[in-house]
């Protein structure tokens, strides 16, 4: 009797604390298996990847053997790409950068006014264009030329002739005119006088001439940044004494407003009345000046860097001219100088420095 009670009171707390403590260690596994599929994934994908791998590398290399001469090299190394672009750019440069020079020239002998008919000017052009070729086909891309010879030079065909050069002229070209003729002044104002010009008198030039607004006009229409315009223009016995008289000074100011309104080097010839000056050596003096200094201006007023720049070429006409006409015809011819802009090379007289 006395062992009843104390087998009764142990049961009741020993059962309590049993189905408790099961229950926390349940929610750990549950919490397990969530955590191990995706290490497992990512385990099983890289099994199957190689085994795929596999096949595709067998088919591939005649793939690439195929591909590699034209765009492997490209993505490949840097250094490829950058030994590959050698050869190429400087083609591509040649043709981008270097300028093509563009030369417009015109030559008159023949007038239809026989009074007015001269010897050497369309020599003159073609000696120009000749020495042009020469000199500047090292230095430019390509050389343009347009010639217009006597009957070929009136107002109409000269117009179109620059009409040419603007249709194939890029603003990185160097535009040149030479004009080789006769050329008045009047009431400051420069004309050159076509082939089909007769004079009768100064109304006539005013009309029927070539006239400064005409030139202003053509030039403006010339998107080079770089260009010279050369004239080489003389007067002849059919002109008043009175009017060769004012020529100086009232040509000096025409070429100097025609200068300014078209923003253009220009290098003019103030030739004389006398014959002598437009017949030395086969030429014309200017011209004959200018030929001489596209070879010999960089040795002796330039820099010498084998170039034969605009500056350089200025200085020696400027120099050269009146020392010629003093020395051959015991008078001076002073060239007309006026340097719009930068200077530039216009031809190579030698390309041995590197």
């Amino acid at each position: 009797p006395p062992t009843a009670p104390p087998v009764t009171s142990t049961t009741p707390p020993a059962s309590t604390p049993t189905p408790p403590m099961p229950q926390p260690t349940a929610e750990l596994p549950t919490v397990k298996p969530r955590l191990e599929p995706p290490v497992k994934a990512p385990t099983a994908k890289p099994l199957p990847g190689p085994a795929v791998a596999a096949p595709t590398v067998t088919p591939s290399p005649p793939v690439v053997a195929k591909v590699e001469p034209l765009p492997a090299p490209v993505p490949s190394s840097p250094s490829q790409t950058a030994l590959s672009a050698i050869p190429a750019p400087p083609v591509k440069e040649a043709v981008a950068t270097s300028p093509t020079l563009h030369l417009l020239v015109v030559g008159i002998n023949q007038y239809r006014d026989k009074a007015l008919r001269l010897k050497y000017a369309v020599q003159d052009g073609q000696a120009i264009v000749d020495i042009i070729r020469q000199t500047g086909a090292p230095l430019f891309h390509k050389v343009r030329v347009i010639s217009l010879f006597d009957d070929q030079v009136t107002r109409k065909g000269l117009g179109q002739a620059f009409q040419r050069v603007k249709e194939t002229i890029v603003p990185q070209d160097v535009f040149m005119l030479y004009l080789a003729g006769h050329g008045v002044t009047l009431d400051g104002r420069y004309y050159f006088l076509p082939q089909d010009f007769r004079y009768y008198n100064e109304d006539a030039v005013r009309k029927d001439a070539i006239n400064q607004d005409h030139l202003q006009s053509w030039l403006a229409d010339i998107p080079a940044r770089k260009s010279l315009v050369l004239i080489d223009t003389c007067e002849s016995g059919s002109f008043s004494q009175s009017m060769v008289a004012m020529r100086g000074m009232a040509e000096k100011t025409a070429i100097a407003k025609l200068t300014r309104a078209t923003g253009r080097a220009t290098i003019v010839a103030a030739t004389d009345v006398q014959p002598a000056a437009e017949g030395y050596q086969g030429h014309g003096v200017f011209t004959y000046v200018l030929l001489q200094g596209l070879h010999h201006a960089d040795a002796q007023y330039g820099n010498r860097d084998g170039y034969t720049g605009l500056f350089e070429l200025a200085a020696y006409v400027n120099d050269q001219v009146p020392t010629i006409t003093m020395n051959a015809f015991n008078f001076e011819q002073i060239p007309q100088v006026h340097m719009v802009g930068t200077d530039f090379p216009i031809g190579v007289v030698s390309i041995s420095k590197s």
